[in-house]
């Protein structure tokens, strides 16, 4: 209310409030500036603009199945990746994230007995947002196996080589947050990979004969399964010769179905004598055992160790310290940022020591020991054990001057189950040469000492760092201020 010949200005501020995923840029006032003393002024309004935008943003993530028929899935046996499909995406056409299969988590047992391992693939989760209020939008991926030395097959194992195509369709909650539903078939994240593997060993056995010596042939044996029925086709037949010698034909052969889930397996034969009409001869009426014990190799291989004889193992212990040093193994330690102590607990790594990230030397099997002298070091890879493989470049594509999978490190990413990345590098040094250096960084080497063994360095990144660099195609300063391992 004014009074008579008075003026009054008023100042009135207008402020929105604010809604869920709305944000407002512009403030402004209605009224003129108020005029001088005494003078006479007019009012004018100016309209309020307020200017908004809308964002609703989120995340998902993309999880698969892993079945592997024929043997149990190790931890971090396989590696996948997760590939932008989304024509016209920033990033479309490039990996965007990696990830390996967890341990297994279950088991399904087919009728003739063969066993699946089943474990879980689960990738970091994708960020997505949407700019107008209810919309939504639909974005494609491919989900794949990484194939070791790009085949399809490899250490026995069938790879699944075909892509997987999936989508996502983000939808806006109408709140500033959305939701995701994930489309395609039942088997659109199921990897299905199968193992195989075999040995042939030929049997001889000799018959021993009281009173007289046997003529060729005058006698025949048997080899059954243990458990098969009585008259069954036997899995091999021999006869004696004039020394006795039984040599059996043909070859028995054993697959991975006779390990089953062990990495070791003792499989039981029947060897039996096929009685004759001679009643001057009494003939065995018990077969004898024959045991065979089957053992996986490293490289998916079995081999057969026969009675009496000694087999080539294909699991590798330090011959030094038989397994004993606290640091066997694969473990990295995370260097402090000051260089003078470790920062946490040792990261076991030893879940990534096989052919997929790294070149492991086939004479010692990666221990660096000569494996007849195992006080000297393997002549083939002068003690080195192994090497870090290098980038393959899979998602390289003519287009891009830096390669999305290893940003131009040479050196394949590995991807920790934490999401954490390990960028391998080419220095390394003998334990001596390492324990020297940390007992002049003050730092304590007592769980180094007792073994011998090859030290490699990398750099540990945080999953943002990673994806970071991973945008912008660039690893940038990070190597500034990344940890060591």
């Amino acid at each position: 209310v004014c009074s008579v010949n008075s003026t009054r200005y008023f100042l009135f501020t207008l402020t929105e409030e604010s809604a869920p995923g709305w944000t407002s840029h512009n403030l402004l006032h209605y009224g003129d500036p108020v005029p001088s003393f005494g003078q006479i002024g007019q009012m004018t309004t100016t309209p309020a603009v307020f200017e908004n935008e809308y964002l609703a943003s989120g995340s998902f993530r993309i999880t698969a199945e892993k079945y592997l028929t024929g043997r149990l899935p190790k931890a971090g046996e396989f590696t996948f990746e997760l590939v932008d499909r989304t024509p016209d995406s920033v990033t479309e056409g490039r990996v965007i994230s990696r990830a390996v299969n967890s341990p297994c988590l279950d088991t399904a047992t087919a009728e003739d007995g063969t066993v699946t391992g089943i474990a879980s693939v689960s990738f970091s989760p994708v960020s997505c947002s949407l700019n107008t209020f209810g919309s939504s939008k639909t974005l494609t991926y491919e989900v794949r196996e990484v194939l070791p030395d790009n085949s399809d097959s490899f250490h026995g194992i069938d790879y699944d080589s075909e892509p997987h195509i999936i989508t996502v369709t983000i939808i806006d909650n109408g709140d500033g947050t959305v939701r995701t539903e994930i489309g395609g078939t039942d088997d659109s994240l199921v990897f299905r990979n199968e193992y195989h593997a075999e040995t042939e060993f030929t049997v001889s056995a000799r018959k021993e004969m009281s009173g007289r010596t046997p003529v060729n042939g005058e006698f025949s044996f048997e080899i059954r399964r243990d458990g098969a029925e009585e008259g069954s086709v036997p899995l091999a037949a021999g006869a004696n010769n004039t020394d006795g010698i039984i040599t059996f034909s043909p070859a028995i052969k054993l697959t991975e179905k006779d390990l089953g889930t062990a990495d070791e397996a003792v499989v039981k034969l029947l060897i039996s004598e096929v009685h004759g009409g001679d009643p001057s001869v009494m003939y065995l009426k018990e077969p004898v055992a024959y045991e065979v014990t089957l053992l996986r190799k490293k490289d998916g291989s079995i081999v057969a160790k026969l009675p009496g004889q000694a087999a080539e193992h294909g699991e590798v212990t330090c011959p030094v310290c038989n397994g004993g040093c606290t640091a066997s193994g694969l473990h990295g330690f995370v260097v402090g940022a000051d260089n003078s102590s470790f920062e946490e607990d040792p990261i076991l790594l030893q879940d990534f020591f096989n052919d997929a990230y790294m070149d492991i030397c086939p004479e010692c099997g990666g221990t660096g020991h000569d494996s007849a002298n195992p006080a000297s070091p393997c002549t083939t890879c002068d003690g080195a054990g192994f090497e870090f493989k290098p980038c393959r470049h899979p998602g390289m594509t003519e287009e891009d001057d830096v390669c999305p999978d290893c940003l131009d490190t040479g050196y394949s990413p590995i991807q920790l189950a934490d999401g954490r990345v390990l960028i391998p590098i080419t220095m390394s040094f003998t334990s001596e040469y390492f324990i020297s250096l940390l007992n002049s960084l003050m730092i304590d080497s007592s769980p180094f000492n007792g073994g011998s063994f090859n030290v490699y360095c990398a750099y540990l990144l945080s999953e943002s760092q990673w994806l970071e660099a991973q945008a912008n195609q660039s690893l940038g300063d990070l190597y500034d201020y990344a940890k060591q391992v």
